[in-house]
């Protein structure tokens, strides 16, 4: 039996430390005995525990370079003395470079390193940037196999000459089997939203007859506005003038042609930190520029961070806190998945986020920043791509979204067929096995 030490930095549970733990779970117990090293506290320390791995915590561990790194550097070289691992895996750049050297200093027969994205980016002052790729090349040196999600950082990094070809190779994220028949089942359920009919606005009681909203009285109910002058013919609600209230569209917009109004309550939604990477500040600004143009437009924005109060801030501004919701972090992304239409991700960088891939096999066309890595996974069949921090152009998405969705949905349907060809589980775990059994 293979004893294996994956290692991660913070204990939150992003798709770096969910890749470990979708990774392990396809593991056989009685090859691989399973230890797990991060910093404690957190939703991931709890999930390796229920699974029943070893957990060993690593308190000095922390996200910015400090002093302590010294301290986890020191604490890593004596776990790893005492257990004898056979194999040591590292995840994120940190922890790459920290617990790479421990495990050669420890004679470490194996060790294996993912890539989730390389530290070094375009924009950054040439010493940042040329630090940042140095200790990507000494991490690279010190170990066996460097792992990227993605074939772009790879080929940068081999252009860049950080490793050779006999170190690199690329194997695309995945979910397991159970949760991708979860999601499969979304997508094979997943309809139309309804369209309103005829440029009247439609009731669900018995005041509507056909679609159109019937008066007995001169008084308009459901507290809508009175129409006690021409306005209101015969009965029936007239839709040329300044618009109806109550959350109903106005029609002198761009949205309404020809009387015939747009898709209802078009929902777009995303789970992300709210972080730079994460581009998240102009997608909620964005997002709320978009809903005053498309009234059946509605976002939901999962997740926290440290801009989460500017966006929370950015949205009571414009007064849409009822159309652009913050509900949180929530763990359980299933459920909201259900609740989407679409999916959004503006991000600066990524490596390979499960987000899309779970998004995409629930049936959900994307919306993405059109950035290497996520290219890789999307075409335009699938998904809308707008070009990094061009926030006219996805304002215009959200917008032809909200009034023919029609071409969407078709995407999300080429998405749910084409993702699983692109990320298997059974390939992940294969790939992954044959590294750790020296195949």
């Amino acid at each position: 039996m293979k004893k294996i030490l994956h290692i991660q930095l913070l204990p939150l549970l992003s798709g770096v430390q969910r890749f470990s733990l979708h990774l392990l779970a396809g593991l056989d117990r009685q090859e691989f005995e399973i230890w797990v090293a991060s910093k404690p506290g957190g939703e991931f320390v709890d999930e390796v525990k229920a699974q029943g791995y070893h957990y060993l915590p690593l308190p000095t561990f922390c996200h910015h370079i400090s002093l302590l790194d010294f301290l986890t550097f020191l604490h890593l070289l004596w776990l790893m003395h005492k257990e004898r691992f056979d194999i040591v895996h590292t995840n994120s750049s940190k922890p790459g470079l920290l617990g790479r050297l421990a495990a050669r200093l420890c004679h470490v027969p194996l060790i294996v390193h993912t890539v989730h994205g390389t530290p070094f980016r375009n924009g950054q002052h040439f010493l940042t940037y040329g630090f940042y790729a140095a200790l990507e090349y000494l991490g690279n040196k010190l170990g066996h196999i460097t792992v990227f999600v993605n074939n772009s950082d790879r080929i940068n990094c081999q252009k860049m000459e950080l490793l050779p070809k006999s170190k690199a190779k690329t194997i695309f994220n995945a979910i397991p089997l159970a949760l991708q028949s979860e999601l499969a089942e979304i997508a094979k359920q997943r309809q139309m939203p309804e369209i309103c009919r005829i440029g009247i606005l439609h009731y669900d009681s018995e005041e509507c007859r056909n679609g159109i909203l019937h008066y007995d009285s001169e008084e308009c109910r459901n507290g809508i506005r009175h129409y006690g002058s021409e306005e209101c013919r015969n009965g029936i609600l007239h839709y040329d003038s300044e618009g109806c209230r109550i959350g109903i569209l106005h029609y002198g917009s761009e949205d309404c042609r020809n009387g015939i109004l747009p898709y209802r309550d078009i929902v777009i939604g995303t789970t992300v930190r709210f972080s730079t990477q994460k581009n998240v500040i102009r997608l909620v600004a964005t997002a709320c520029r978009a809903c005053r143009k498309a009234p059946n437009l509605k976002f939901i924005i999962l997740g926290d961070g440290e801009h989460y109060a500017v966006c929370q801030a950015i949205v009571r501004s414009n007064n849409l806190g009822d159309r652009v919701l913050l509900p949180g972090w929530d763990k359980d992304i299933v459920p909201w998945l259900k609740v989407f239409n679409a999916f959004v991700l503006y991000s600066r960088w990524e490596a390979q986020p499960f987000s899309i891939i779970e998004a995409m096999s629930s049936g959900l066309p994307l919306i993405c920043s059109a950035i290497p890595s996520i290219k890789e996974l999307t075409a335009e069949n699938t998904a809308y791509l707008v070009a990094l921090d061009d926030d006219t152009a996805l304002e215009e998405v959200f917008v032809q979204i909200a009034t023919n969705f029609q071409p969407a949905f078709a995407k999300g349907k080429q998405a749910a067929e084409q993702i699983n060809e692109l990320c298997s589980y059974q390939h992940m775990v294969q790939a992954y096995r044959e590294i750790y059994l020296g195949r």
